[in-house]
């Protein structure tokens, strides 16, 4: 998901292509995803607000969530997000994206014994 600029919709199209190299595949539903990429925007109050909002929205699926952008940069603390990266380490995006999943797919629920 791509919010903001034109700058931003080319580096959300240069992330896609590393996960497509990788043998991701890239659907347009969120839906059943095991990953949400949400590449954010806070040059103004309503970028900001939006970017939230994908945020809040996507957490409600179930999938990793990894946010990067000028959102993610500024406000780190105010995401709630499985992966977090500014405008910087984005190049970094499937290994970490892949590192989250993998840990997610292999959550061991506790075992309990009752006697």
């Amino acid at each position: 998901m791509t919010l903001g600029c034109k700058v931003n919709q080319v580096e959300t199209e240069s992330m896609q292509r590393l996960f497509e190299l990788a043998g991701h595949a890239i659907v347009d539903d969120i839906d059943g995803a095991d990953a949400i990429v949400i590449n954010t925007c806070a040059v103004t109050a309503v970028a900001a607000q939006k970017s939230r909002q994908m945020i809040h929205r996507s957490a409600r699926s179930g999938a990793v969530i990894a946010v990067v952008g000028c959102y993610a940069q500024e406000s780190p603390s105010e995401i709630d997000a499985d992966i977090i990266i500014g405008t910087k380490d984005r190049g970094r995006i499937v290994e970490l994206v892949e590192a989250a999943v993998d840990r997610k797919n292999f959550f061991i629920p506790p075992m309990f014994c009752y006697i």
